[in-house]
């Protein structure tokens, strides 16, 4: 849509407005005519002026007010709703019409609730969907749910606010979580007709069929595609025949798929589908072994079985399903003897194949079927797999993988010996130590609790989930347990007391209050501590701020800059906008004074740094055997390594060069340090100072450049 287009509908549109807001119905219905023009819409995809369209719009939904639409009033809210115009007004419009649309429904003051129309965090998407759902609403209605599969409607109470469905049993849900948790099939659509019918016919060889039973849910299209999988898989559809639906090319016979013939089983009977080992696909296995399904007493179809599995092993997408269904084989012993050998011919599979993916889906299996899906991997890839992926597990089920490995008392160290292996490799995490806060006592572990360089690197550490709860909880241990801090110190070994009271005091791990409340009772536990907590700084004296000429004069220059240009040009902005006297000027107006807002607190803490901060030229600093700002020190690693850091001012960081802050983390811990001091870094590496000397004579006069 050309500019010339936009610009001509944006006048017609003002116009239009204008005379709506005025009660000029044949203006209103014009207005409604434009909404729908396919041009139109389309040049609502630039933001600017979908936000210039629905401030115009406003107007004619003030004029209308919260009453009872009619006629074109009706179909002017509900395109706005469709065209997903949001402001506090449209809502309350929206809410007006849901109120009179379901005016039959007995809880309207629920139904809005449940809708969410006066949730500022609720998407006006979320809201339109709702009201789609609540369209289709009825006795009846088939829905679909991720955990419980396809359902009908049975019972609507209004004035309880609940929804009756009933799918493999009786539930009972609130509206809102109704809304929340369901995908609700169209009346009269393809999916519904097919659901109704319980076959598939001739339609189902059409091409684009598939996107047709897709589109008949009220989701996401994601939600679409998979939900629509998951039905035609359950009822109507082996794998085969899905992937022949989605190509385009399935073939039926008599009305029904074709079933594709097990390995090794051409010319078999026809299968029974009411046996669980003869399902069509595991999503189908998963459903049959949730009612409770039974080892058939004879004739197990392990060919069709593997067929299934196979299938889903490859595939990413269906990991989930594949754990849920394994571990249920093995939890109700459904293969018997052949479960070993049947698992470890799915080895490959791409669950067991990617250890992040394994690990991530065990997390997330139900607690009931973590035993059995763990036995079910040892057995498809060995104790040693196991145990390389239980350290990456949350805590909570390295218990399950010890009692597995205790059966056999060849392999029942295996788990403790991979944990030392990682505390004397460094790379551990907070699931390491609970393992070895709860493990026997031994000479190790009291090795390895000790380090609290070690600790605190790991409480550094960014994690999520349920990792994030294991850090809180060894957090707090550290905090407020005394018998872990006591074993932090070895029981009052003198240097591990001096160590974690330097990484009490100098780590940015802890708070202040967090820190003093610590130091306090190491005193308390072992009062040989108070030499080293009350230990002053290394820093002879306070650092004033400063920083190079170079900096200052930059951040000078950025306040000129701000003073005499841009804030004028603010200003002129906001001129311009309050003088365009049209409907559009609300948005220009609001961005112009937010930018104002943002100006003056730029200006602000430029003028507050300058005013604090003295610019000095680094060149004429002293450099003697301890390390200052402005100066250039070398530490060596206890592996070896050699690395060189130049020491500046507050706004002087570069940290790719190596060049920082003294008032950086890295920074505090070097001022003052001396030749041939062992340092704790806050990386958790120790290091000695083995040069210190001044900075180069290209870098001072980089620093010095813009001096003049």
């Amino acid at each position: 849509m050309s500019e010339n287009i936009v610009e001509e509908h944006d006048f017609e549109l003002d116009s239009l407005c204008c005379a709506a807001a005025e009660f000029d119905e044949k203006a209103l219905q014009n207005l409604v005519l434009l909404m729908k023009d396919p041009a139109w819409r389309k040049a609502l995809s630039k933001r600017k002026h979908f936000l210039e369209c629905q401030s115009s719009l406003e107007l004619v939904a003030e004029s209308l007010g919260l009453e009872r639409y009619v006629g074109a009033g009706n179909e002017f809210v509900s395109l706005a709703l469709e065209l997903g115009f949001d402001t506090p007004l449209f809502r309350e419009c929206y809410a007006s019409l849901a109120k009179q649309v379901f005016a039959s429904y007995g809880n309207p003051a629920g139904l809005a609730e449940a809708i969410g129309f006066r949730e500022p965090d609720c998407e006006i998407s979320t809201i339109r969907l709702r009201l789609q759902m609540m369209g289709e609403l009825k006795v009846g209605a088939f829905c679909y749910d991720a955990a419980f599969g396809l359902g009908k409607v049975s019972h609507i109470d209004g004035l309880a606010n609940e929804i009756a469905l009933q799918s493999d049993r009786k539930r009972s849900l609130r509206l809102r979580s109704f809304f929340d948790s369901q995908l609700m099939v169209k009346n009269a659509s393809p999916l519904h007709n097919l659901l109704q019918r319980d076959k598939l016919d001739e339609k189902a060889e059409q091409p684009g069929y598939l996107a047709e039973l897709q589109e008949s849910l009220l989701a996401q299209p994601k939600q679409q595609q998979e939900a629509a999988r998951k039905i035609l898989l359950a009822r109507f559809l082996s794998e085969e025949d899905y992937e022949a639906l989605a190509a385009g090319r399935l073939s039926l016979e008599k009305g029904e798929p074709q079933d594709a013939e097990p390995e090794g089983q051409s010319g078999a009977p026809p299968r029974d589908l009411r046996r669980w080992d003869q399902s069509r696909n595991l999503d189908e296995l998963l459903e049959r072994l949730k009612d409770g399904a039974k080892a058939p007493s004879d004739d197990l179809n392990l060919a069709n079985l593997r067929q299934i599995f196979r299938f889903a092993a490859v595939r990413i997408e269906q990991a989930e399903t594949f754990a849920n269904a394994s571990a249920m084989l093995y939890k109700e012993n459904l293969l018997g003897e052949h479960f070993a050998a049947f698992v470890q011919e799915l080895g490959g599979a791409g669950l067991w194949s990617d250890e992040e993916l394994f690990v991530e889906q065990t997390d997330k299996l139900a607690l009931k079927l973590i035993p059995a899906w763990l036995a079910a991997t040892q057995l498809a890839k060995g104790s040693q797999y196991l145990v390389d992926a239980a350290v990456k597990l949350p805590y909570r089920l390295w218990t399950h993988i010890e009692k597995l490995l205790a059966k056999n008392p060849e392999e029942k160290d295996l788990l403790a010996e991979r944990v030392f292996a990682d505390f004397a490799a460094g790379k551990v995490s907070a699931e390491h130590y609970f393992w070895l806060w709860k493990a026997p006592k031994s000479e190790r572990r009291s090795e390895y609790l000790a380090n609290s360089y070690l600790l605190f690197k790991t409480l550094h550490q960014d994690v999520k989930g349920n990792y994030l709860r294991s850090k809180r909880n060894l957090m707090k241990l550290l905090i407020d347990d005394e018998k872990f801090q006591r074993q932090i110190m070895n029981m009052g070994d003198p240097y591990a007391i001096r160590t974690l009271v330097r990484c009490v005091k100098h780590q940015p791990l802890l708070d202040k209050s967090e820190r003093q409340s610590l130091l306090v009772k190491i005193v308390r536990h072992y009062p040989q501590a108070i030499g080293e907590v009350e230990e002053k700084s290394r820093s002879r004296k306070t650092i004033a701020n400063i920083t190079s000429l170079r900096s200052y004069a930059e951040a000078k220059a950025q306040l000129e800059e701000l003073i005499n240009v841009l804030m004028p040009e603010n200003v002129a902005a906001i001129e311009q906008a309050r003088s365009h006297g049209d409907l559009r000027e609300n948005s220009e107006f609001k961005y112009a004074k937010e930018r104002q807002a943002f100006l003056a607190s730029q200006r602000a803490e430029l003028e507050e740094k300058l005013q604090a901060t003295k610019a000095i030229d680094f060149a004429e600093v002293k450099v003697e055997n301890q390390v200052v700002p402005g100066c250039q020190v070398s530490l060596k690693y206890a592996s070896g390594r050699l690395e060189t850091f130049k020491l500046l001012g507050l706004f002087d960081s570069k940290p790719e060069d190596n060049i920082i802050a003294y008032d950086s983390p890295l920074g505090k811990t070097l001022v003052g340090a001396s030749l041939n001091d062992e340092l704790q870094l806050p990386s958790g590496d120790n290091a000695v100072v083995c040069e210190i000397k001044a900075l180069p004579q290209e870098l001072l006069q980089w620093l010095n450049n813009s001096a003049s």
